[in-house]
């Protein structure tokens, strides 16, 4: 029998396709919209926005996330919704993964619990972190250390709002997709694999199939209590690390530590170095996996960074963690490593 907090939980979220900005009327009556503010600068973005009483601009990136700032939204969420009965309130969280996983959380903890909906402006958002129900707040700088399940009642992927995105957004994506096509295989792999340019209706022509791999996975393993889900970890021990040490995009960094975890995964041999380099010569990763020499300068404090490490939510044992490494796309294996063998790798390989 299921938990009672966790019986009401639905991981599928509803997926909804547009070709146009949602309407008002398509959306709850009392909604608040948590906007990226970025968004603000894009005059279509701007119009649309217009017709919503409730908008409410917010500062995308880490710091938002971070739980000493979560009591000064509140306050000032609950003030401009005064009017609104907050039984009836629903939050609409437009923006990207940071967006996201702030109003998600505070959707969850609203009156305990507020109907929430995601409509993700960045394809990372769009392709992973607007779908499987994690919430989470920082704690100093610590990623993701506080946070819950409470997974969107709908998803509204929103085609002009996701091409307003600059090009360096679709890049920021590419680590995930990578990720998704290797954690794959099969005949998403075999397609991705041979993709040599990746543009906005590259992207949007492969969503819906990204999107149905991680509730694949998510659904065999919804509150991470088997260890499956785990598996779309790969990339992100490091990942994380550098996201948060360099302040660099989540994308730019899962790409960073995708390149790490195939090497180690050869280096433990869980790969042959036949098949890795096979894998690697494929026209995505070789255009857009990152490449040796990019990861040189970041693991120079190495030492600094290993503290980072001990807060993975990976760990297993002191000292030790649970990382995903690949022996063929649609193939992944969860090995405990310890963490200093992780980094006498990482100095050995890429110094």
């Amino acid at each position: 029998m299921k938990k009672k907090h966790e019986s009401h939980l639905q991981f599928q979220s509803q997926l909804q396709f547009l070709n146009h900005f949602p309407l008002r009327n398509e959306l709850p009556v009392n909604s608040i919209l948590m906007v990226d503010q970025q968004l603000l600068k894009f005059p279509k973005v701007k119009r649309w926005l217009q017709q919503f009483p409730f908008v409410y601009p917010v500062n995308a990136g880490e710091s938002l996330k971070q739980l000493k700032s979560f009591e000064a939204h509140l306050q000032a969420i609950l003030k401009i919704t005064e009017s609104i009965p907050t039984k009836n309130l629903s939050f609409i969280a437009v923006g990207g993964g940071s967006v996201g996983d702030f109003v998600g959380f505070l959707a969850s903890v609203f009156k305990r619990g507020a109907p929430l909906i995601h409509i993700p402006s960045t394809w990372l958002a769009a392709i992973d972190s607007s779908h499987g129900g994690k919430t989470a707040l920082n704690a100093g700088n610590f990623k993701n250390q506080i946070g819950t399940f409470y997974p969107a009642q709908k998803i509204i992927l929103c085609k002009p709002l996701l091409f307003t995105q600059p090009a360096e957004r679709t890049r920021e994506a590419l680590g995930e997709i990578i990720k998704t096509a290797l954690l794959s295989g099969g005949t998403l792999w075999s397609q991705i694999s041979k993709e040599k340019k990746f543009t906005s209706q590259t992207l949007w022509a492969y969503l819906p199939a990204l999107i149905a791999y991680k509730y694949k996975i998510v659904l065999k393993d919804p509150f991470e209590k088997k260890g499956l889900r785990s598996i779309l970890n790969l990339g992100h021990t490091f990942g994380h690390v550098f996201e948060l040490y360099y302040q660099i995009p989540h994308g730019v960094a899962v790409n960073l530590g995708l390149l790490m975890a195939l090497r180690f995964s050869e280096s433990k041999k869980v790969i042959s170095s036949q098949s890795l380099q096979k894998i690697l010569k494929t026209p995505l990763l070789s255009k857009y996996l990152a490449k040796h020499e990019e990861l040189k300068p970041l693991l120079k404090s190495h030492k600094k960074m290993l503290p980072l490490l001990t807060h993975d939510k990976k760990l297993s044992k002191e000292g030790h963690l649970h990382f995903i490494c690949l022996s063929a796309p649609g193939q992944p294996h969860v090995s405990e490593v310890n963490l200093k063998e992780l980094f006498n790798f990482a100095q050995q390989t890429f110094s």
